[in-house]
């Protein structure tokens, strides 16, 4: 197992790791709410699952329940966004366990558990908390918890780790594991707390190489594999773009706040917003960044990534309004208030009447809605039910 790792903390570390610390404050406990709901779509736009609290929950595009799926066994919370296949739901909890569900009843399968050594009853070594998505390649999950990175091995009918990659500080980003022949070796990229992006062999989780960020990063690189390029926003007023060999950096690019979710990569441009409420739309060139266009869209924070659909770029922002913009001129085609500030995620369904946009919240009373992308128009809501 590769797990030693050389002391990279300094004073910059320290001041960071408070910034984000109260940045997580200010967003998580406005308005009374602790924390957030995990959300994700399957690749169809034809389900959505909601993590909050207890309970997993899977929902059909018309609103409908298709089942609950709870760990009555222990005390059990879920935070994490999952990911959804084919056939399983994977999503990682707060004591840091790998949860497989069957997608279609919502019945376990099984639960990894991780190795903790116990004195006299009580837990030795730092708690293993998961808060981002756990990722998938063939027989093999990779996720962060709050010592690194590690990857499972799930082909029998139990889950075996495979290896664990220590770094310096909580990994909240998913993993991203790239298998090109065109740029290179299969390479496992993992974004953390820590200032660093690690490209990592998945094979055995030993580090081919990595780049100081200068910031810590809560999501992950976005990939372009036709230039060979990985871009990643920071808590740092900045947006990277990395080589994807070595990891030399080919451009940056300074923005008014810090970027929390990960661009949007459409058309050779970059999408996305900052915690300052300004939204960016930055061409790609072969040099690195073109002339960007960009507008103070809101007051409060842009937290969410943006979603393309039929050329209106969609927005949600923690001013309780969610925002559409026409790409062709840059004008407004509607913004509709939600009652909650957006934080969650934004993503798109794929409902009767055309798509549907799905915006979570951090309000327990109105956790989940829908708009419809013709007029913003509110389709349905949930709340959480415990």
């Amino acid at each position: 197992m590769n797990t030693s790792r050389t002391s990279r903390l300094t004073p910059r570390f320290w001041v960071l790791t408070i910034l984000i610390l109260g940045a997580v404050l200010l967003t998580a406990c406005e308005g009374g709410n602790e924390s957030w709901a995990g959300i994700s779509t399957d690749t169809n736009g034809e389900t959505v699952v909601v993590s909050f609290e207890k309970q997993v929950v899977s929902y059909s595009a018309d609103g409908s329940r298709n089942w609950t799926y709870r760990d009555d066994d222990s005390d059990a919370k879920f935070y994490a966004p999952s990911l959804i296949t084919a056939d399983r739901v994977y999503v990682g909890d707060y004591s840091g366990r790998v949860h497989a569900i069957n997608r279609a009843d919502g019945k376990r399968i099984w639960i990894y558990e991780p190795k903790v050594s116990k004195v006299l009853g009580f837990s030795l070594g730092a708690n293993d908390r998961i808060l981002g998505p756990v990722a998938q390649s063939g027989d093999s999950l990779f996720f962060g918890n709050e010592h690194g990175v590690v990857k499972l091995d799930i082909s029998g009918e139990q889950p075996r780790e495979v290896w664990e990659f220590e770094t310096e500080h909580s990994i909240w980003a998913q993993p991203l594991y790239v298998n090109d022949p065109e740029l290179g070796e299969p390479t496992l990229f993992v974004a953390a707390l820590d200032q660093h992006l690690y490209a990592l062999n998945p094979e055995n989780g030993e580090e081919r190489w990595s780049v100081d960020l200068e910031g810590a990063a809560v999501s992950h690189p976005v990939l372009d594999a036709v230039n060979g390029r990985l871009y990643i926003g920071t808590l740092n007023y900045k947006l990277y773009a990395f080589d994807f060999n070595d990891g030399a950096k080919v451009a940056e690019f300074k923005t008014e706040g810090w970027i929390w979710d990960a661009p949007l990569f459409e058309d050779q441009t970059l999408y996305f917003g900052d915690l300052s409420g300004w939204l960016y739309a930055l061409p790609i060139t072969s040099d690195g960044f073109g002339e960007v266009w960009k507008t103070k869209l809101s007051d409060a924070a842009l937290r969410a990534a943006p979603v393309l659909v039929d050329g209106v770029l969609v927005v949600a922002s923690q001013d309780e309004k969610v925002y559409a913009i026409n790409l062709d001129d840059k004008s407004r085609k509607w913004e509709k208030g939600i009652g909650a500030p957006a934080v969650a995620g934004l993503f798109v369904l794929e409902g009767e009447d055309g798509p549907l946009l799905v915006v979570g919240t951090k309000d327990k009373e109105n956790l989940l809605v829908t708009l419809r992308l013709d007029n913003g128009e509110k389709e349905w809501g949930k709340k959480y039910e415990d």
